[in-house]
């Protein structure tokens, strides 16, 4: 039996992987393909799953359809021609079934591609979407939502697929709920995956001098060009701090801020960047260890989408600030400090008031127990990824 796995983003993209290896683990005899439409998915290479066609990274890192500037960029990009490739990859593929991890973009490209050659049966693992958005909008926020694509709601088009598909899987048991009373009685929650995929990649502690770790989490899309730099001048003033970086980017790209150049250092059995202030502030830059310098984390300092859910998960107090964009736009931040409640703190993208706010949401032990509280009621436990690959191998037997 072949399964296509088709996913929408990098954060998409890890959830995919982790899903197909467990299934693979439950049934060795699988045939597993994977579609990525935003970016090059390389996760799915790392984890031994074969990737279809075009393997393109949009200029707007996948927020298309958030507004015309963006859809533009992407046009003139050759998005056109991409998506006739990515038409082409699932008619070649002829999947038997069809995992979507993804919104209605991933949706529409399964249900208009691949139901050309087949029907396949398909299921979707809906990780961006969560009633809790919904928590705490005012007239404005909802004008907002009504304006453009957003995770706040499951659009009409959306729950038209959804309706389509043999399973929905949400990300936690209020939106299930929620999509039940919307007309999609086969939603149902099995665990958030974002959970699963928290295992340590490597072994810290040889590194940390035992001062509290504030862990910088940029994101994978361009934001990190405008945060990055201020995240590192707020680490220049925490001295009191071991500050590293979760990033995989191009950082030559990155124009470091007076007083910083970069240098090497070795971690475990690996070389990494390092930031180097004049003050003597080191930052050191980690790759392949986002799920270890957040287990070591005190306090975390990001504009990731996943990234910041995820470290709220594991009970971690996060301080945003809106970017420049393409992702970490104000309206973008406002709806996850509605997902994420008391765990986000929205602060102005300034060095001394970011390194206030650190040293605040360190400092008060009853936040941090209710930050790990929140976490927990919102993002839930590890295991949802053998659940919910249990419940789609069975309906296919």
């Amino acid at each position: 039996m072949k399964i296509l796995f088709v996913s929408n983003g990098h954060g998409e993209d890890a959830i995919g992987a982790f899903l197909a290896k467990t299934m693979l683990e439950l049934d060795p005899d699988l045939e597993l393909e994977a579609l990525p439409i935003v970016g090059r998915g390389n996760v799915y290479e790392n984890a031994g799953i074969p990737v279809l066609g075009p393997r393109w990274s949009p200029p707007s890192g996948g927020f298309t359809f958030t507004s015309l500037d963006l859809f533009l960029q992407d046009w003139r990009d050759g998005m056109r021609q991409k998506t006739h490739e990515q038409h082409w990859a699932i008619r070649n593929s002829k999947p038997d079934a069809v995992m979507v991890v993804g919104d209605l973009y991933a949706l529409w490209v399964t249900f208009s591609f691949a139901f050309q050659v087949a029907k396949p049966r398909v299921f979707q693992y809906q990780p961006l979407v969560s009633r809790y958005y919904q928590d705490g909008m005012n007239a404005s926020d909802k004008l907002e939502r009504t304006s453009r694509v957003t995770v706040d709601s499951f659009v009409l088009p959306e729950r038209w697929y959804m309706k389509q598909v043999e399973k929905v899987f949400t990300r936690d048991e209020r939106s299930a709920d929620w999509l039940r009373e919307l007309g999609v009685p086969h939603a149902k929650f099995a665990g958030n995956i974002m959970m699963d995929l928290l295992t340590p990649e490597l072994e810290l502690q040889k590194i940390l001098d035992g001062r509290p770790v504030l862990a910088l989490l940029p994101g994978t899309r361009k934001d990190y060009l405008f945060s990055l730099p201020i995240m590192l001048e707020t680490a220049a003033l925490l001295p009191k701090f071991q500050t590293f970086a979760a990033f995989s980017g191009n950082l030559d790209a990155l124009e470091l801020s007076t007083g910083w150049v970069w240098t090497t250092a070795k971690i475990v059995d690996n070389v990494a960047r390092v930031a180097k202030h004049s003050s003597g502030i080191q930052v050191m830059i980690l790759e392949n260890a986002f799920a270890a310098l957040l287990h070591a984390a005190s306090v975390v300092l990001g504009t990731s989408g996943t990234g910041n859910e995820q470290a709220v998960g594991l009970g971690k107090p996060v301080i945003g600030f809106v970017t420049k964009g393409p992702q970490y736009l104000e309206g973008f931040a406002k709806a996850q400090k509605r997902l994420l409640g008391v765990g986000l703190t929205l602060s102005q993208p300034d060095p001394e008031i970011l390194a206030r706010a650190v040293k605040a949401a360190h400092q008060d032990q009853a936040f941090r127990e209710q930050v790990k509280l929140t976490g927990l009621e919102r993002m839930g436990l590890p295991g949802g990824a053998k659940r919910i690959a249990t419940e789609v191998l069975n309906a296919l037997t």
